[in-house]
């Protein structure tokens, strides 16, 4: 049996984790922090004497996280998500179920704080990482798969995102799910490639250069009853042009808006495991509770 420091209740880490289980549910997220914080401090006190200690470590640290990410403290969630991170891969492997959901949630922090290059490495070693373990075919791919869609589409990449979504779509459909979340996003693709194509093509138009016309005096008067043709001036094509941008920038913020408010990782996804099949409706980022620990022995 492992001897704990006298001066150090071993369930006092419990009851910090607890009370920022309970704040959390009231959304007081930078008391839950402090909270969790506070337990995250009490279980590296006993390290590395208790050696049952990291898993708890690890669950408090996502805990942490996932409180400094909703308190808008953007840069310590990142922090303390990797520090997670880190501790899991050491704890069960690169390919740990636990591993590739810490990953993701990492992901979806960074993507939010427009590290999208970073993010979608993160998914895709997420992916490898359960296709390893469990399988190509496995419904706990879903969550990772559709917020690397997401993430993707965040960052103005719909061909990065169409693969994972065509695949999220055959999974779902292979495990019996609705496949409505993969619609919704396979049509917000098409919908991002028409825009994209839209302004590749006004901006071909902007850069075309004007070619002034030749005055050349007719010889012969054009008969009354043919109207005179009249051409756009150039400035009139780029004011278009420019107008055009411009409610493309304001639609393009609101979406990006909109994709950011999606963007919210799990609050805490270590434990319990996730089901292995994701209930149709639930939210885009799973489960939205926080982990509790484990059950005290009597």
């Amino acid at each position: 049996m492992t001897q704990h420091d006298p001066a150090l209740p071993a369930d006092s880490w419990w009851e910090d984790n607890d009370r920022g289980l309970a704040l959390s549910a009231d959304a007081e997220w930078s008391e839950a922090a402090e909270a969790f914080a506070a337990a995250a401090d009490s279980l590296a006190r006993r390290l590395p004497a208790d050696a049952t200690a990291h898993d708890a470590l690890a669950m408090v640290l996502g805990n942490l996280s996932q409180a400094l990410f909703r308190a808008g403290r953007m840069d310590d969630a990142i922090q303390q998500a990797q520090r997670a991170c880190a501790l899991r891969v050491a704890l069960a492997g690169e390919d740990g179920m636990p591993v590739a959901r810490a990953r993701t949630d990492l992901a979806v922090m960074l993507a939010a704080a427009g590290r999208s290059e970073e993010a979608m490495a993160l998914v895709q070693r997420a992916i490898a990482g359960i296709e390893h373990r469990v399988g190509d075919e496995d419904a706990r791919l879903a969550t990772v798969l559709e917020n690397g869609a997401r993430i993707a589409l965040a960052a103005g990449h719909p061909a990065n995102a169409e693969p994972m979504l065509l695949r999220l779509h055959a999974l779902l459909d292979a495990h019996e799910l609705s496949t409505a979340r993969a619609d919704v996003l396979l049509a917000r693709v098409a919908a991002v490639r028409a825009r994209q194509a839209q302004d590749a093509s006004l901006t071909r138009t902007a850069e075309t250069p004007a070619v002034a016309p030749i005055a050349v005096a007719p010889t012969v008067a054009p008969p009354a009853d043919v109207p005179t043709p009249t051409m756009t001036p150039v400035s009139a094509v780029l004011a278009e042009v420019t107008r055009t941008v411009a409610e493309r920038e304001a639609l393009e913020q609101a979406q990006a808006d909109d994709v950011d408010a999606l963007l919210v990782p799990p609050v805490v996804p270590h434990a319990p495991p996730p089901a292995p099949v994701p209930s149709p409706g639930r939210p885009v980022y799973v489960p939205a509770t926080l982990a509790p620990a484990p059950e005290r022995e009597a």
